[in-house]
């Protein structure tokens, strides 16, 4: 483990005292070995009685720290279990760009699954961590995982896409009109792009920007802890125009092959907007679908008092 990487790993069991004081936080940290490198995978509240939820991050390439901060303060009465996919957080950091599949990332979790060896699990996956958890639902559902809650996921690209058009059409035409100008080297027109990416960011990925303001010692962490190579080759460069290799990505005609009970949670102005969400949760036998009014895709962090409620009442053993 290279110095940067020690000076991370200190800062995050630092951050992760800070945030568990007062409650049950008797915890335990292992990496796991998957095609590619090892994973850091860690469990908080090991002693308590419920059934373990493991939480898979959205990116790709995020990492795990912004649900373990949320879901270890809001869900004390079972262990909830975190990892960093391959690539960012505490994990190994291949630069092979072949190991930047779906297949691949099923894999790891089935792995993972493996290594903490419980008999049950429930299973949450937010954002890019939905499309796994779905994914790993319709390839190689492990007989541990019980219950699945899909927050804000990506099931197919195509829908996200015309949603995302949809939400650009409603915003102010000079916004509009930024938002061809990716590419472009004037500077005023560089500008004007990114003002109008923060405007769309603002109205549906994070419609709370105060949550995190005066952090900007974190979100330069955050930044450190993520990896956005990742999320350029698999995504793109922005929410709303996917070019990766996730561009034609789907399992939407598989979603009947999940058997689990299946909770769909999302925002009222999400990106994984509640139309699509709609029709994902008609196609999945045994599903329920929340949404979760003036939020976006930060659902978790928005509201959370209303996002809690709902998946404690759904998680109940």
């Amino acid at each position: 483990m290279g110095a940067e990487r020690i000076l991370m790993f200190c800062w995050y069991c630092c951050l992760s005292l800070a945030v568990f004081t007062g409650f049950s936080q008797e915890t335990k940290e292992l990496y796991v070995a998957v095609p590619g490198g090892k994973v850091y995978c860690k469990i908080i509240g090991l002693e308590r009685s419920g059934i373990p939820l493991l939480l898979l991050h959205g990116g790709p390439g995020s990492g795990s720290r912004r649900l373990e901060e949320a879901f270890s303060q809001h869900l004390v009465d079972r262990p909830i279990i975190v990892y960093d996919q391959l690539g960012c957080g505490l994990s190994d950091r291949p630069q092979d760009t072949a190991l930047w599949t779906v297949d691949r990332f099923v894999e790891e979790l089935d792995l993972v699954i493996a290594a903490l060896g419980y008999p049950k699990i429930h299973l949450l996956g937010h954002s890019w961590g939905g499309t796994l958890a779905a994914q790993y639902m319709i390839d190689k559902p492990s007989s541990a995982v019980v219950k699945l809650v899909l927050s804000s996921p990506l099931i197919d690209t195509r829908l996200w896409e015309q949603d995302a058009q949809r939400y650009i059409a409603a915003m102010p035409l000079e916004q509009q009109e930024a938002l061809q100008w990716e590419h472009d080297t004037l500077e005023m027109r560089k500008k004007a792009y990114k003002d109008a990416v923060a405007a769309y960011y603002v109205l549906h990925v994070n419609r709370n920007p105060t949550i995190d303001a005066g952090n900007k010692g974190n979100n330069a962490r955050s930044q450190a802890y993520s990896n956005s190579d990742i999320y350029t080759y698999m995504w793109g460069t922005n929410e709303f125009s996917p070019s990766g290799t996730l561009k034609d990505y789907s399992c939407l005609d598989r979603l009947e092959e999940i058997k689990v009970p299946t909770l769909y949670i999302c925002g009222e102005h999400d990106e994984a907007a509640p139309g699509s969400m709609r029709i994902f949760h008609e196609k999945t036998p045994r599903s329920k679908l929340v949404i979760v009014s003036d939020a976006s895709h930060s659902t978790y962090r928005e509201q959370p008092a209303f996002y809690f409620a709902n998946l404690r009442e759904f998680l109940k053993d």
